[in-house]
């Protein structure tokens, strides 16, 4: 994974590297349940595949004889799980044929493997619930059947049983630039942390929720620190993970502890893991599975804090404006000014047909930039939530499915700190973490409502604080807290 966006200038954190051994070339190293092995993806001419490394004898067994193999992970009786493609065919007869081969996940124990999950898609990077019997993972499974209205929708995270059968999506985004990727269960069930992007020039972060309720999330790392592949730790609500903030070499091992809000740096590399009995520190740097002393180096590291303090938007007061135009386009006077703080938009759109271009549902015009603020519809008929940014530049929150025609929908966009939210019937379809700040509008000029809009906008309203009726995100504190 690379990092998306701009790194803002913050200051490299210092550490102590402490020594290191060698394991084998490769990389994506996970420990066995019980230690004594380690399961990762080695790369040649061919491709990736996947071995098992006996860590007593350094003998190595390959899961596959063909295809391709990458991101392992373990079961808690000893089982390997992970992705594999054999597509012999072109990608155009696999289409004609009605091919179900695709991208998908395979379970190896005992020197056989079958498969877990079928179709024409890509599954990847699979992690197992505590209880060994069900595993969630990244997945492309359901754009096809998003696409074919229009729409378009980013790697989601999925569950399949041990024994394979029928998927379930456990958390999705309707919209193609925002994705949840690389899940990883905490060892007591309660969290699960994964890899997640809001739009095409945002950092990856890495999220975290509790395991109840995945749609109620926050992010761990600040936006100008691009993080992948979160990983927890055996015993502890603490996570490792691979990320990099200016000042550093290069991709960095980082241990975020969520209950104290602090992060530390390990190392130099990618892709961590901890042994089982928490002593071991795995990551691989240059094509080579590498292991340092986890206590020595997380002792080295000077502790950081994780993010930016908190700060709770308050919940809505009385509305800035509340409007039901009976005529389209209409213009009104404006007087919410939200300047840093908090505030929200919504309306209620039917449409009859689809325009040809951008259609405006309510923009918000002031002296700082006459577009400070949007609810509108994309060429394709898709909803999104804009602002700018604090350099004028666009940042927006955009879902990737049109809203079909005839039927009534409530959007909502909502700004909060550094994050912009877009709702359909309170449901979040996409967020966005803008990196170089957003634009603090102070000096309002009018309200536009439906600019090129084939249909209805009603009930405008908008105001300062977060709106009633729409849960707030946790935060950390929230999350990790009893």
């Amino acid at each position: 994974m690379r990092a998306r966006g701009v790194v803002a200038a913050v200051v490299g954190l210092s550490f102590a590297a402490c020594a290191e051994t060698k394991l084998i070339d490769g990389a994506h190293g996970v420990f066995s349940p019980d230690g004594t092995r380690v399961a990762f993806q080695s790369t040649d001419k061919d491709g990736p595949r996947v071995g098992v490394l006996t860590l007593a004898t350094r003998a190595v067994t390959w899961l596959e004889r063909r295809g391709k193999s990458a991101y392992p992970a373990w079961g808690p009786d000893g089982s390997v799980v992970y992705a594999f493609l054999d597509a012999p065919e072109t990608a155009w007869a696999a289409h004609h044929d009605g091919s179900r081969n695709g991208c998908n996940l395979r379970l190896w124990k005992d020197g056989a493997a079958r498969p877990l999950t079928a179709g024409r898609w890509r599954d990847y990077a699979p992690s197992f619930l505590p209880d060994g019997k069900t595993l969630v993972y990244s997945s492309t499974e359901g754009e096809a059947n998003i696409s074919a209205s229009g729409g378009q929708r980013g790697a989601h995270i999925r569950a399949v049983s041990v024994t394979g059968g029928v998927t379930r999506a456990v958390l999705a985004f309707e919209s193609s630039q925002t994705a949840a990727v690389q899940p990883s269960f905490s060892p007591n069930g309660r969290f699960l942390a994964w890899a997640h992007i809001g739009a095409f020039r945002d950092n990856w972060s890495i999220a975290v929720a509790r395991a109840s309720a995945p749609n109620a999330f926050c992010r761990l790392t600040p936006p100008e620190m691009p993080a992948y592949a979160p990983r927890w730790l055996p015993n502890e609500q603490c996570l490792v993970c691979t990320a990099c903030r200016e000042g550093d070499p290069g991709w960095c091992v980082y241990l975020l502890d969520g209950a104290r809000k602090e992060m530390r740096r390990l190392a130099v590399g990618e892709n961590p893991s901890v042994s089982p009995d928490g002593k071991t520190l795995l990551y691989d740097r240059d094509g080579q599975l590498l292991t340092t002393d986890f206590a020595a180096a997380r002792a080295a590291a000077p502790a950081f804090p994780l993010s930016q303090p908190e700060a709770l938007p308050p919940p809505a007061g009385t509305p800035a404006f509340m409007l039901s135009p009976t005529k389209l386009p209409a213009t009104f006077p404006l007087g919410m000014v939200p300047g840093d703080e908090a505030f929200y938009v919504s309306c209620e759109v039917k449409l009859e047909g689809r325009s040809k271009d951008v259609a405006t549902l309510v923009r918000g015009t002031y002296k700082e930039h006459p577009l400070a603020f949007q609810l509108y519809l994309n060429d394709k008929g898709a909803p999104a939530f804009a602002m700018r940014q604090a350099d004028g530049l666009y940042a927006g929150a955009i879902s990737g499915k049109p809203l079909p025609l005839k039927r009534r929908y409530t959007l909502t966009g909502v700004r909060a700190g550094n994050a912009l939210h877009l709702y359909v019937d309170g449901q979040l379809v996409a967020n966005r973490l803008v990196t170089q700040g957003i634009l603090a509008p102070h000096q309002p000029v009018r309200l536009v409502v439906g600019n090129n809009v084939k249909g209805e906008v009603r009930n405008v309203t908008g105001g300062l604080g977060w709106p009633t009726g729409i849960a707030r995100p946790p935060t950390v504190s929230e999350i990790f807290g009893e």
